[in-house]
């Protein structure tokens, strides 16, 4: 049996900011297929997804830096991201991150709050990217990985992180 998942019904929510449109696309129905492609020629395309950061590519401090610009303008100057433990920086969504480190320095945010941290650190994201473009790098392979599966009319690509839309449009 196939290890792919077939469904009609994609998850908004785990995707909807990552695939715009995906309901109205022509990946319905689509598969996910883990770890291997599948061997299968029935019309339905693989749909093979990419994280972004430290997958498709590294930005160094730069988000970092804007995060804490921003948290800081909005929490205070004892915001900082990197007092957090690792394992609850990485892999997290942007909004539940910045509600963490708020949090951990005894700033309970609102969703106010939040919709300025998220102007103010796209922003900020905007100006460590250029200052800091030395720093920016595509991952070595991932071009020509990506030429490469575009060829293939069974493959549908995409891209799942937890940035804001607008800071994975950014990077």
């Amino acid at each position: 049996m196939s290890n792919a998942i077939r469904s009609k019904n994609p998850p908004q929510q785990a995707l909807g900011d990552c695939i715009p449109n995906l309901a109205e696309s022509s990946l319905s129905p689509y598969r996910i297929v883990w770890p291997n492609l599948s061997p299968y020629d029935d019309g339905v395309k693989d749909l093979i997804l990419f994280d972004l950061d430290g997958t498709l590519m590294r930005i160094g401090p730069a988000g970092g830096d804007a995060f804490n610009a921003a948290g800081r303008a909005i929490c205070g100057d004892e915001f900082d991201l990197n007092a957090l433990p690792p394992l609850k920086r990485r892999g997290i969504l942007d909004p539940i991150l910045f509600r963490s480190a708020a949090e951990a320095v005894g700033y309970q945010s609102s969703d106010e709050d939040h919709d300025r941290f998220r102007v103010m650190f796209v922003n900020h994201l905007r100006d460590e990217l250029a200052r800091q473009a030395n720093l920016v790098r595509v991952l070595p392979g991932i071009p020509t990985l990506l030429n490469n599966l575009r060829q293939r009319d069974s493959l549908a690509l995409g891209m799942v992180t937890g940035n804001y839309t607008e800071s994975a449009r950014l990077k």
